[in-house]
C-alpha cells in the first residue's frame, strides 16, 4: 500500500516539476502587481520546482529500496516541503 502512495507522491511531483518550469511566466503575471513582486515569485517557484525533481528522485530511491521506515520519512519530507513552499508562496503574494 505504501508503494502505491510513493509512485503516486513521485508521479505528482514530477508533473508538479514540469508545470511549473513550463508556466512559471504565465503564474507570475497572475499573481505578481509589480515587476519585482514577479521576480520574488519567480524564484520561489523555480525553488520549489527543483525541490520537486530531488524529492521526486529520492522518491524513486524509497520506492525501490521497499522500507517502511523510509518511505514513512519521504513522505513526511514531501508534506513538510509543500508547507515550507505555501507559507513562503503566501509571503511573497503579501
Amino acid at each position: 500500500m505504501i508503494r502505491i502512495l510513493l509512485a503516486i507522491i513521485i508521479i505528482v511531483l514530477l508533473i508538479t516539476a514540469k508545470y511549473l518550469n513550463s508556466h512559471s511566466e504565465s503564474i507570475c503575471k497572475i499573481f505578481g502587481t509589480t515587476e519585482e513582486d514577479s521576480q520574488t515569485i519567480d524564484k520561489t517557484l523555480q525553488k520549489f520546482s527543483k525541490a520537486c525533481l530531488l524529492f521526486s528522485a529520492l522518491g524513486l530511491a524509497a520506492f525501490l529500496l521497499n522500507h517502511q521506515l523510509i518511505a514513512i520519512i519521504y513522505i513526511c519530507l514531501v508534506i513538510l516541503t509543500s508547507a515550507i513552499f505555501s507559507i513562503k508562496f503566501a509571503k511573497s503574494l503579501s
